[in-house]
């Protein structure tokens, strides 16, 4: 299997992993949306265990207001931490990326809310391999 279509079936497989099944198919409660932060993305999130990052993650995935976060939903997640990552590599030319999540101001829910908070959202502190062995 190449590493793209690994990087794909990893990704449903750990969607799966914390989403809830209900009537509507998998989602991701408050709840399943929180273990998932703290486990998956709590080397790189500023505070995994505020409330506040939690709250404010789920407002901004949740697009059609239900209180949960379906698959599309957090593929878009996804794609912003990859874009943030993608953008540190060009502008810093380095070799390894992290996303550094910190919580911003809440606000609509538009296309241009996601690249106004993404500046607030996404903070992206990048490191070398060098400087992780200093």
């Amino acid at each position: 299997m190449s590493p793209l279509i690994r990087s794909i079936v990893d990704i449903t497989e750990v969607f799966n992993q914390y989403a809830s099944q209900s009537c509507d198919g998998a989602s991701l409660s408050k709840k399943d949306l929180k273990n998932l932060l703290e486990r998956e993305l709590g080397d790189v999130l500023q505070r995994p265990h505020d409330p506040e990052t939690v709250d404010l993650t789920l407002e901004l995935l949740d697009r059609d207001c239900n209180g949960r976060v379906d698959f599309n939903e957090f593929l878009l997640f996804l794609f912003k931490i990859a874009q943030a990552c993608y953008y540190s590599f060009v502008r810093k030319g380095r070799s390894c990326c992290t996303a550094r999540w910190v919580a911003g101001n809440s606000g609509k829910r538009s296309d241009s809310a996601w690249k106004e908070r993404n500046s607030s959202v996404v903070s992206r502190s990048v490191t070398t391999e060098d400087s992780a062995r200093k």
